[in-house]
């Protein structure tokens, strides 16, 4: 399952210090799951559900193969993005009473939970508290175990097929776009990201590990909302810059 791809960028963006964990690993969750929708499409992968709940369990699984560091577990990132949804719920959702139910997403606190429970599942013995933390219902706790096997599995095989055999060529690869921005607060992060070459690594290491059936696009440019989407026509993962600066101001 792309183990070590959230290494590379994590090392690359300095994860490892505390300032700037939340920023990276919910830009990191953002990105990862706009490469699920990506996935999806290039490699026409079925979906049972919703596409949005399944990209969101790839994204999911990705912080989750960040390797243990001394400081932290994978698990506890992958907790920390989980924080951002239930940060959002609680500025936005948990009051709202215009609430459109019929989303192509799960709610904030749904959302949440089931990062949670993915999280939990892979390894219950690291964090036998979480489900009465978070008020997981018992009969769902057992379940998780079950779940994250499950999704694990499924996403493996979905993409086996896909990966790129040793000493094969040919393929498209990903490219990073930074464009310029407009917006004050964001132009130190571009000015990072382009020094770092973070996303242009994690690309790479992407190009590298599978056989994709074009080129690709991750750009990174002002939208006018703080935002994250995947365009297949255009073949292109946008990242605003509106979002990382929402990130890098921690509630």
């Amino acid at each position: 399952m792309i183990v070590g791809l959230g290494l590379v960028i994590a090392l690359a963006i300095g994860l490892y210090k505390e300032d700037s964990r939340y920023f990276t690993v919910n830009s990191l969750f953002t990105l990862f799951h706009e490469l699920g929708h990506a996935s999806i499409s290039e490699f026409d992968l079925p979906v049972l559900g919703r596409e949005e709940d399944a990209a969101d369990q790839l994204a999911t699984l990705l912080l989750r193969s960040v390797e243990t560091h001394p400081d932290f577990t994978a698990g506890e990132l992958t907790l920390l993005a989980a924080k951002g949804w239930l940060d959002d719920w609680k500025k936005f959702g948990a009051s709202a009473s215009d609430r459109a139910y019929g989303d192509e997403h799960s709610l904030e606190i749904q959302r949440y939970d089931q990062m949670a429970c993915l999280t939990y599942g892979s390894d219950p013995g690291a964090f036998p508290s979480l489900p009465a933390e978070i008020g997981l219902p018992e009969d769902r706790a057992n379940s998780c175990v079950f779940e994250y096997a499950q999704v694990s599995e499924s996403w493996e095989r979905l993409l086996a097929p896909h990966y790129r055999l040793e000493g094969s060529i040919g393929g498209g690869r990903i490219g990073v776009v930074y464009e310029d921005t407009a917006i004050e607060a964001a132009k130190a992060l571009r000015d990072k990201l382009v020094e770092t070459k973070a996303f242009d690594t994690l690309a790479d290491a992407i190009s590298d590990q599978f056989v994709l059936p074009r080129d690709l696009t991750m750009e990174f440019t002002d939208c006018g909302t703080a935002n994250a989407f995947w365009a297949e026509s255009a073949a292109t993962v946008t990242m605003c810059y509106e979002l990382l600066v929402y990130f890098s101001d921690e509630p």
